[in-house]
């Protein structure tokens, strides 16, 4: 019987940043453009055009939409691992460019 657990792997957060769908409790954002308000069932951004690989999840999940998505041939990501280590790199290249 397989069952889900975290793991830890290093990944290029450029290129999670181009591909990734972000759900919300509502709707889903493009974290490449931005766009907000995309299908949960997108796998393209109808605004830039991005495919969309990976998905992170802005609110509690059940393992029902871990089953789901990754039925569909999604990577899911903690957002929130994403996002601190996204932004602590972008920081970090400002403070480095000065």
């Amino acid at each position: 019987m397989k069952n889900w657990i975290r793991t830890w792997v290093k990944i290029d957060l450029e290129e999670v940043a181009k591909s990734l769908l972000v759900i919300g409790v509502l709707n889903a954002e493009c974290f490449s453009c931005h766009k907000i308000g995309i299908s949960k069932e997108s796998k393209v951004c109808p605004n830039c055009g991005a495919n969309f690989k990976y998905v992170g999840f802005r609110k509690k999940i059940v393992f029902a939409e871990i089953e789901r998505f990754s039925e569909r041939g999604f990577i899911l990501l903690d957002f929130e691992d994403f996002l601190k280590e996204f932004k602590r790199r972008k920081a970090k290249k400002i403070f480095n460019s000065s």
